[in-house]
């Protein structure tokens, strides 16, 4: 049950990395224009925008934004604050490998355009996943069916602590009490 959940979260590092590159060349045609420039050439941009985004979902993962289970409650300030540190990461890569090696700056605004829709793009992926994590709570997908033995305080705290959390593995079935 619990690969089915390593799956879910690994889907969505996939998913979050491919999306972030996009990102990166859709900014970089935008700045661009729709046609490949010699004074900022693609295959190099795309190189270090990959080496970026992977430094980017590298750091999100050490600071474990893609844990399972998820954590629970109301951290949107908490997370967006390692979706920000990962692209400011990301993009100050990008800068000193890329844009200070250059003869001439070319756009500064490519940096600042892909931070900024590479935390939305999280932001969006992230709510996204989170709501097919509840669902699938909900229908007892890769749940562990679990039963509480022990009617006692902590066996209650333990109870409403589960019931609380919406991103869970586990789901309880009983709760057997000596009276």
């Amino acid at each position: 049950m619990f690969r089915y959940w390593i799956n879910i979260r690994l889907a969505h590092i996939f998913v979050d990395f491919v999306l972030l590159l996009f990102i990166f060349c859709l900014v970089y045609f935008w700045r661009v224009d729709w046609v490949f420039s010699t004074d900022l050439v693609f295959q190099t941009f795309f190189l270090f925008s990959f080496l970026g985004c992977g430094l980017w979902i590298g750091f999100l993962m050490v600071l474990k934004y893609y844990r399972i289970p998820p954590r629970s409650g109301k951290r949107f300030i908490f997370d967006l604050g390692l979706m920000g540190g990962g692209g400011i990461i990301a993009n100050s890569f990008m800068i000193v490998v890329y844009f200070f090696t250059r003869a001439e700056l070319f756009s500064r605004w490519i940096s600042v355009f892909c931070f900024f829709f590479g935390v939305l793009l999280l932001f969006w992926t992230r709510i996204i996943f989170l709501s097919f994590l509840r669902r699938a709570k909900r229908k007892e997908m890769g749940c562990y069916r679990t039963l509480i033995i022990g009617g006692n305080r902590i066996g209650e705290r333990l109870v409403q602590s589960i019931g609380r959390n919406k991103y869970s593995l586990h789901k309880i079935v009983g709760v057997i009490d000596p009276y």
